[in-house]
C-alpha cells in the first residue's frame, strides 16, 4: 500500500470487524482512521503493546478479507482529552445499540497499529472505501451535530455606548 496517501477518518465498528465469540460482540469501539501504513482504533478495553488484532472484512461477494493490524503505540483516554472525543461519542452510541449499559461517560484506549505484511490489499482498500463513503452527506455513521452560539455580548456588560 502507498504510504504517501493521506489518513481517512470515519467509523467501523470493531464489534463487525472482530470474530465473535458465542454470537455477541466481543469487543466495543471502532476503527476510527486509516493511513498508508496503518490505523487508529478506539476501544473499551486495554490491548497489550505487540498484539494482533486479526480484522476481517467482507468485499461485496462476502469473501473475507484477512486485514490483520499489530498494535504499536497506546494511549488511555481521560476526562479533557479532545483529541478523542469524537471516537468517545462514536463508542457511546455503538454500546447504546448494542444494549450495553454505561453509568456516566465511557471512556477508552486509543491504538495507533500497523498493517502486517500479509493484509490483504483488498481488505485495505474496502475499509479506505467504507470510510470514504462516510463523508457524503446522507452516509455520516452518527447524526451531525449544529451548536449554538453561546458568546457572550460583550457590549451588555460594559453598559451604555458613551
Amino acid at each position: 500500500m502507498d504510504n504517501r496517501r493521506s489518513r481517512m477518518s470515519g467509523w467501523i465498528s470493531i464489534s463487525k470487524l472482530l470474530a465473535k465469540k458465542r454470537g455477541k460482540p466481543t469487543e466495543f469501539g471502532g476503527l476510527i482512521d486509516i493511513s498508508g501504513s496503518g490505523a487508529r482504533l478506539y476501544v473499551t478495553s486495554k490491548l497489550p503493546i505487540g498484539s494482533i488484532l486479526p480484522l476481517i472484512i467482507q468485499n461485496q461477494k462476502g469473501v473475507p478479507q484477512s486485514v490483520p493490524l499489530k498494535i504499536v503505540w497506546a494511549k488511555k483516554d481521560e476526562m479533557g482529552n479532545v483529541e478523542t472525543f469524537d471516537a468517545r461519542i462514536r463508542l457511546m452510541q455503538e454500546l447504546i445499540r448494542n444494549d450495553v449499559k454505561v453509568e456516566g461517560v465511557a471512556y477508552g484506549y486509543l491504538y495507533g497499529g500497523s498493517f502486517q505484511p500479509e493484509a490483504s490489499v483488498e481488505g485495505i482498500r474496502l475499509i479506505e472505501r467504507y470510510l470514504n463513503e462516510q463523508r457524503t452527506f446522507g452516509h455520516e455513521t452518527y447524526s451531525p451535530m449544529e451548536v449554538p452560539d453561546v458568546s457572550m455580548n460583550v457590549r451588555s456588560f460594559r453598559g451604555p455606548d458613551l
